[in-house]
């Protein structure tokens, strides 16, 4: 219920925005990397249905998950629903495994790791060499697949930044004001 809630709370402050109003949102991504955690399709099925109802039926709806292991991306996917990776190298491999699960449709890399998450104080950010980014995003560009850089800007952060949201201290996960 509390997902729910929020979800039709959003969709009341975006609903003017969607492209069949004109506006600029063109999809909604309904899950996140739930098939390393989750396998309860009832779930993500109210997911799709709460978001087509709030919405409309014209947006397109996708799925990030994983293409390390061929289990990630059927628990977190749904007919008829795009499915897309997550990956920082290996393009053509992790391609593979995505359209193992999704045989029809683009190829899209939600999630290209360019750096990952560093904590706020915690000391040098985890970065990756400019030579190691563009081998992979030319191979991905060379397979005609789209991409998005993940973790190259913090959303609200200051700078080029991100921060994340482990406590190790506590070992605790708390979100963040960031995302």
């Amino acid at each position: 219920r509390p997902v729910e809630a929020y979800l039709r709370r959003i969709a009341l402050e975006v609903a003017g925005l969607v492209g069949a109003s004109g506006g600029p949102i063109i999809a909604v991504q309904i899950e996140n990397e739930y098939g390393y955690w989750g396998t309860d399709r009832r779930y993500l099925e109210s997911l799709r249905s709460l978001v087509t109802e709030t919405l409309g039926p014209e947006l397109l709806l996708f799925t990030v998950d994983g293409c390390f292991t061929r289990e990630t991306q059927p628990l977190g996917g749904l007919s008829g629903v795009l499915r897309t990776a997550s990956f920082g190298s290996s393009p053509e491999a992790r391609f593979r495994t995505l359209q193992e699960a999704h045989p029809v449709g683009p190829l899209m890399c939600m999630e290209f790791w360019v750096g990952w998450f560093s904590t706020w104080g915690g000391g040098a950010k985890i970065e990756r060499s400019a030579g190691s980014v563009a081998k992979g995003l030319s191979e991905m560009l060379a397979l005609g697949a789209s991409v998005n850089l993940f973790v190259f800007a913090g959303g609200t952060s200051f700078g080029f930044s991100a921060g994340a949201n482990l406590d190790a201290a506590t070992d605790r996960l708390d979100p963040h004001v960031t995302s």
